[in-house]
């Protein structure tokens, strides 16, 4: 449950709502609960047009969609998806001296490659990615760091 309001209050209902939810957490006062619901909805349904565009994009190419399907929940249990890059305190840019740094100079190295390389076989299928071209010009924005390549596609 996201929540917010008053600390006190919310100890008198945390026992009760802890029988029906795993996590329970306050982020403020009154209102801020439901702008974390927002936030945290944002990546969900942004996550599924993401995964619109992926299953476009596989069925152009004749790739089995269940097969895919199984492959990308496996993976996302796995890494935690989306929300595993998640670790900041804050969306300032990273400097070579944080210890997130490096790790996010990995992620987009990464990703700048795969988003290229979706890139390229949907231009080759015919496959409109509006989403894809938006995440690969602001992925090294989005996760602290430079990019490396021509963030234009």
């Amino acid at each position: 449950m996201l929540v917010g309001g008053d600390e006190a209050a919310l100890e008198l209902v945390r026992a009760p709502w802890s029988t029906f939810a795993d996590m329970v957490v306050r982020f403020g006062p009154v209102g801020a609960g439901t702008q974390a619901k927002v936030a945290r909805n944002l990546l969900h349904f942004t996550a599924f047009t993401a995964a619109s565009e992926a299953q476009s994009l596989a069925e152009a190419a004749g790739l089995d969609l269940a097969a895919l399907s199984r492959v990308v929940r496996h993976s996302d249990a796995v890494t935690g998806g989306p929300g595993a890059i998640m670790l900041r305190t804050s969306t300032e840019p990273l400097g070579p001296g944080d210890d997130w740094y490096e790790t996010m100079c990995h992620v987009r190295t990464l990703g700048e490659k795969d988003l290229d390389l979706a890139l390229e076989l949907a231009d080759a299928l015919g496959v409109d990615l509006p989403l894809a071209r938006l995440a690969r010009r602001h992925l090294a924005d989005g996760l602290g760091v430079p990019g490396t390549r021509d963030s234009g596609n």
